[in-house]
């Protein structure tokens, strides 16, 4: 259970900074404080189980979707980086974790990549993208995903 109490204090700051922008209720942070343990804990077990780190990827992704709601609401465009992106962050370790585990389920891949697309983690998506294709390099599909990712990405750098 230590484990899962220096992984609530990493996301801490983030709840507090939510809660001080008024993004997040005081109520919500405490409800969604003691789920992240349940689901902290699940993640840590021996036998974890896929559904245990999906349903992780999908709690927090429902919750930075109401933040970003809430964030439009209110016009609030500052601590992006204090509170949106210590979530991604953590969902980005969550999920590289679940490619180690079953590294053969192109679904949670394709979760991944999504979540980098959505929040623009080009850098690691660009490194994703090197694994997934070294992964499965039979698809066609990953191919041509990763190259229109690379055409895109050049693109905008030369536009800089």
């Amino acid at each position: 259970m230590e484990i899962v109490e220096q992984e609530i204090e990493k996301v801490l700051p983030a709840f507090r900074a939510a809660l001080h922008c008024e993004l997040l209720s005081e109520p919500e942070v405490k409800s969604l404080l003691q789920q992240r343990k349940k689901d902290e804990a699940k993640l840590i077990k021996r036998e974890s189980k896929k559904e245990d780190f999906l349903n992780f990827v999908a709690r927090d992704s429902i919750m930075l979707k109401l933040i970003n709601k809430r964030r439009l609401a209110l016009k609030f465009n500052h601590k992006l980086i204090e509170i949106e992106y210590v979530f991604v962050t953590k969902l980005n370790k969550v999920l590289k974790r679940a490619h180690r585990l079953w590294s053969n389920d192109e679904n949670i891949w394709k979760t991944h990549i999504e979540l980098l697309e959505k929040w623009n983690k080009r850098t690691q998506l660009s490194k994703l993208y090197e694994e997934y294709v070294a992964k499965f390099p039979h698809n066609t599909n990953v191919w041509i995903e990763a190259a229109r990712f690379q055409i895109e990405r050049n693109g905008s750098e030369s536009s800089v």
